[in-house]
Order: structure tokens, then sequence, then C-alpha cells
């Protein structure tokens, strides 16, 4: 078997760091990471205020739609009874018309 060589001694790795032209390594809390240039909101509140406000206002809209769809249906459906309340009463009349004239052709001339 072939022998191993002994192995030169351990650095510490803020040694080997600072060796390799590196930063060394520390302990503790990690370094801050500055954000990216983002553009920032104006105001945390107000964008939270806007788009509460936002989604408030589209709520109240899909109610006022829904409140739209339902009263078009009523108001079809009064349109479509009108129609037949319409009907039955020209029926009636016309009921009533022949049974006058019926009448009429029973009785004797006053002449």
């Amino acid at each position: 078997m072939a022998e191993r060589k002994a192995s030169k001694p351990e650095k510490s790795a803020a040694a080997g760091a600072a060796a390799r032209g590196g930063t060394p390594v520390t302990k503790g809390p990690p370094p801050k990471i500055k954000p990216t240039a983002q553009p920032a909101p104006k105001s945390a509140a107000s964008s939270g205020g806007l788009q509460a406000t936002v989604e408030r206002l589209e709520a109240k809209v899909s109610v006022l739609k829904h409140e739209r769809d339902r009263m078009a249906a009523d108001l079809a459906a009064a349109r479509a009874e009108i129609a037949s309340l319409e009907k039955a009463r020209r029926d009636a009349i016309n009921r009533i018309d022949w049974v006058i004239d019926s009448l009429q052709t029973l009785l004797p001339d006053k002449t």
C-alpha cells in the first residue's frame, strides 16, 4: 500500500481566506445585504390604504352589478306578467262583447 504523506497543518478558515486574497470568514450574524435599486413605494401606509380603497370599491361595484342583474330579471318577469294580464283582460272583454251580442239577438225588437 502507498503511504500517505503527512498533510500540512490545517489553517483556520479565516487564515485560508486571507491567504487567497478573499474576505476572512467571521463568526456572528451574517452581513446585511442592501436591496437592489428598485423604486420604493411612496408610503407603505398610503399604498396599502389605496389598495384597500380599490378593493372596497371593486367589491361595491360587484354588489351593484349583482343588484342590477337581479333587478333586470325582476323587470323582465314583471313585463311578462303584465303581458299575460293584458291578454286575459282582452279575452274577458271579447267574451263579454260576445255574450252581449248573443243576448241582443235573442231579445225581440222593440220597434
